[in-house]
């Protein structure tokens, strides 16, 4: 049988590689250099485990006089199923050596619209050399639970392209894809934990957790689950509200509803216009509101009047990650200015992004120094958020938050978007470096989980 060789960045040594080579001489054996076993404290000839995504197998350590080889026996390659082209680093944990990191991207629900996606999800190795390992994206209808195998791609770093196979489970998972609570709650059992943005919480359940903490209650806008006629009477006295699916995106299917001396006004959006609906009393919006939306739950809210720019709604768009340290970081803020007369911001519905700090220097005649330390306010209230969160124990590695500044300059939190929030949406207004930056926290992230840091 052919030997092959794959490049080891080992751990010991910020300098020093290794190639790891198949072995068809010896069973069940790891042969690592000596200059290797002795910095990483090992003894020869003893028994160890060596590990690769959730499988390990026990092995029997020698060594050789080969400063660049690490040699592992084909029947240990062939059972747990090593890739032999990714660049890996190497470490010991105990009883046992790690070879990784070997990191799943859950990118799709479905295979066919996974393959769609192969070229976009290359911005998760776009900085490849400072995390390595094997990297494995997927689609959940590809995952063998019994057999607890998953076809999927695999990176291979020496042709950069994705390789399609059969591989074992990962030692950890990034979760970008909408999949079912029974199919998570697998991953995350088999996985004992080590996936991230795995737990989803939607608009009424981001509120009722941070709700809790005072220091963000008072940023939060008034919300409640929609139940009757006496909701609509109580969030329009004196102003407007929004009615808004509990778990909605990209501003569909949002109403304004607007109380005057002569009636009800209901906004929505519909393709590029706003069509208004008039109503005598709040019981005909109740049986509108019940039409249109059928059994779904919907939250309202009272206006913030996000109007800062005249005839146009504003809100900001905040890019947050965690690091490998578990400390969550602002990346970017985007504006993004409705179309003039639309009820919300969002690009489906003729919005514009921006750069956050262009629509306050614009709305509130800012300098650069002024809308910077606003920018600040605004990153120190996400990562407040984002941290109440873990709290409540939720393991997440990503939002897109998405925050609203009244007249008063006043912030608050409109939404945590925790699924898949568009991380390049810089893209639009040429920073599209702030989807790459993401994408490494993400894997830095990821890497820590599977057990590697520094």
């Amino acid at each position: 049988m052919m030997q092959v060789n794959v490049l080891v960045s080992l751990k010991v040594s910020d300098k020093m590689e290794c190639k790891v080579v198949r072995d068809n001489k010896t069973s069940g054996a790891v042969t690592l250099p000596s200059l290797l076993a002795e910095k990483m404290n090992i003894r020869v000839n003893c028994e160890k485990r060596i590990s690769f995504g959730i499988k390990s197998l026990p092995v029997i350590i020698k060594k050789s006089d080969d400063i660049k080889t690490v040699k592992v026996s084909g029947d240990i390659m062939d059972t747990l199923n090593i890739p032999v082209y990714p660049i890996y680093s190497i470490k010991k944990m105990h009883h046992s050596i790690i070879l990784g990191p070997y990191i799943g991207i859950l990118a799709s629900t479905r295979e066919r619209n996974l393959k769609r996606k192969l070229m976009m999800l290359k911005s998760y190795v776009n900085q490849y050399a400072a995390y390595k390992g094997a990297i494995l994206v997927f689609s959940m209808d590809r995952v063998n639970k019994k057999a607890r195998r998953i076809k999927g791609y695999l990176y291979n770093p020496e042709t950069k392209r994705w390789t399609a196979g059969n591989y074992s489970f990962p030692a950890s998972i990034i979760n970008r894809a909408y999949v079912s609570k029974k199919n998570l709650f697998y991953l995350e059992s088999v996985l004992k934990g080590k996936i991230f943005n795995s737990t989803h919480f939607n608009k009424w359940q981001m509120y009722k957790m941070l709700k809790k903490f005072p220091e963000i209650n008072n940023h939060l806008p008034e919300t409640k689950v929609y139940k009757s006629t006496m909701d609509i009477l109580y969030f329009t006295q004196g102003s407007s509200a929004y009615l808004k699916p509990l778990s909605g995106k990209k501003g569909k299917k949002i109403l304004k509803i607007e109380r005057q001396d002569n009636g009800i006004t209901i906004s929505a959006g519909k393709g590029n216009n706003t069509k208004k609906y008039k109503f005598q009393n709040s019981e005909q919006v109740h049986r509108f509101v019940k039409k249109i939306y059928k059994r779904s739950r919907l939250i309202i809210q009272r206006n913030l009047n996000l109007d800062i720019i005249p005839g146009h709604q504003i809100d900001f768009r905040v890019v947050m990650v965690k690091d490998q340290d578990k400390h969550w970081h602002s990346l970017f803020i985007f504006g993004r200015k409705g179309a003039r007369g639309r009820i919300v911001s969002n690009r489906s519905q003729g919005g514009k992004v921006y750069r956050g700090t262009e629509l306050l220097m614009e709305a509130f005649n800012l300098d650069e120094t002024e809308a910077a330390g606003f920018v600040k306010r605004m990153s120190e209230l996400a990562i407040l958020a984002a941290e109440k969160v873990d709290k409540s124990g939720h393991n997440m590695g990503f939002y897109g938050i998405d925050l609203g500044v009244d007249q008063n300059k006043k912030i608050w939190i409109i939404e945590m978007n925790n699924r898949s929030p568009n991380d390049n949406i810089g893209s639009k207004i040429g920073e599209r470096k702030v989807l790459y930056n993401a994408r490494y926290y993400n894997m830095m992230y990821a890497r820590r989980l599977a057990g590697f840091t520094g």
